[in-house]
């Protein structure tokens, strides 16, 4: 590879006000290989990274930068395919970006959470959930209060991962495609519960499993959310009858044995389909306090 023939990336936004944070994200995919990787630094962002020109069907790669000023938080990804261009660099325009405004609810006292969220490269989740405005000078970077609204404007054309992180509590959406234009989320709204998104379910044979990780969503299509502060109890009954229970506490996707219980549920049984209820105590979001 000579060098020499790198490209340097630029990387511009048309509004004046805004500045790049010091950070950025690379991630390249070729076949069954890949990489990826953050960086802080104190150099310009707009001129970080440089690129040999190259043609190499199947090839894939994006860099990421984040943008700030004084209302607007900017996602700003610059995809290539098949290679690298003889000229990487990438100018956006405000106009062209999807702008995303989402309203987070709280749950009647005074809270923080930290919005994440990624662009996926291919089909795969996003390898980076990451807050806009942050974290550089630490994790409170990226918080905000709740209730709160913030709107975001993202490169379009992306499968965008989404999450938020309220103390123990952590909200996750199955990834949503964004285009140009303006549309609208709620996260953590009322009434939180379990959710099917996903893996969150199944049976085989007479074995149910919920997972963890499911028990606490909100009304978000798509969604699955876990606590680490929630007590209680989850409910396996059929026609009234209890055929088994766990406790909540300590309950966690890794590891899922805390709380692992097995029922027989037999398709002959009286009382119709098995029901999961649970119980107990978690930071409901109450809509009211939405703003």
């Amino acid at each position: 590879m000579d060098a020499r023939r790198a490209r340097t990336a630029r990387i511009t936004l048309d509004d004046p006000a805004a500045a790049p944070r010091p950070r950025s994200e690379v991630q390249l995919e070729f076949g069954p290989w890949g990489m990826a990787f953050s960086q802080w630094s104190v150099e310009d962002v707009r001129s970080r990274f440089s690129f040999v020109p190259v043609r190499q069907k199947g090839l894939r790669s994006f860099l990421r930068t984040f943008w700030l000023n004084a209302d607007d938080s900017y996602d700003l990804v610059a995809r290539y395919t098949d290679g690298f261009p003889a000229d990487p660099s990438c100018a956006a325009r405000r106009a062209d970006l999807a702008e995303v405004t989402a309203a987070y609810r709280g749950s009647g006292v005074a809270a923080k959470g930290t919005p994440l969220t990624g662009p996926r490269l291919g089909d795969d989740p996003s390898l980076f959930l990451s807050p806009v405005n942050g974290p550089v000078n630490g994790p409170a970077d990226g918080e905000i209060g709740l209730p709160g609204t913030r709107t975001y404007h993202r490169s379009p054309g992306f499968v965008w991962d989404s999450a938020l992180e309220v103390g123990d509590s952590f909200l996750a959406d199955g990834g949503r495609a964004v285009g140009r234009g303006h549309s609208r989320e709620v996260w953590n709204a009322a009434v939180t519960g379990p959710s099917v998104a996903g893996l969150g379910a199944g049976r085989t044979g007479d074995e149910v499993t919920v997972a963890a990780g499911a028990l606490f969503a909100d009304g978000g299509a798509g969604r699955a959310g876990t606590d680490g502060a929630a007590t209680g109890t989850a409910t396996l009954t059929q026609g009234g009858r209890t055929l088994a229970e766990t406790g909540l506490a300590g309950c966690r996707p890794d590891p899922p044995e805390r709380c692992v219980r097995r029922a027989r549920v037999g398709v002959s049984h009286r009382g119709g389909p098995p029901r999961l209820q649970c119980g107990g105590r978690h930071a409901v979001p109450a809509a009211s306090t939405a703003r």
